[in-house]
């Protein structure tokens, strides 16, 4: 999530907050759309962009789809090694040589392509996303009782 501005006096704070508030959403299966509008809600930043890379980034609509759905451009990366580029933007952010992780991002990672989203597809995610959270509720409750008589 580079696209969160943040200073470097308060970035260590703000990073903990807002890994607290993920893995809570990760421990409760919630979905990458949830867990970046939580931590919008943390930070109080507006989510300028989001950074994919790997196999799934590799497929256009699949970069498309993320951007429609978490409602902020998606911006697949050319370079191949992420887990090294990110350890080198927490580096080179925490040897203070960037002001932030984004200008870190901006300065060390390039971007192959950007897909913006689609205002008009919103909706039509936020219900499918409602439906699915209310089959889930459902799958649950239905297990849960399935457990209950059976002890």
């Amino acid at each position: 999530m580079s696209g969160l501005e943040l200073d470097a006096e308060h970035a260590p704070q703000a990073c903990l907050d807002a890994g607290a508030a993920i893995r809570n959403l990760l421990e409760k299966d919630i979905k990458p759309r949830d867990i970046l509008t939580r931590a919008r809600q943390v930070t109080g930043q507006r989510l300028a962009d989001v950074r994919v890379a790997g196999g799934a980034a590799r497929s256009d609509a699949w970069c498309q789809i993320k951007a429609d759905v978490v409602g902020a451009p998606v911006v697949r990366t050319a370079e191949a090694e992420t887990g090294l580029i990110g350890a080198a933007l927490a580096a080179a952010t925490g040897l203070r040589w960037h002001a932030t992780l984004q200008h870190a991002a901006r300065a060390m990672c390039r971007a192959a392509r950007t897909f913006e989203p689609r205002v008009a597809y919103a909706a039509l995610y936020d219900a499918r996303a409602a439906e699915y959270a209310r089959a889930q509720r459902h799958a649950v409750e239905d297990a849960d009782a399935r457990v209950e008589r059976s002890t």
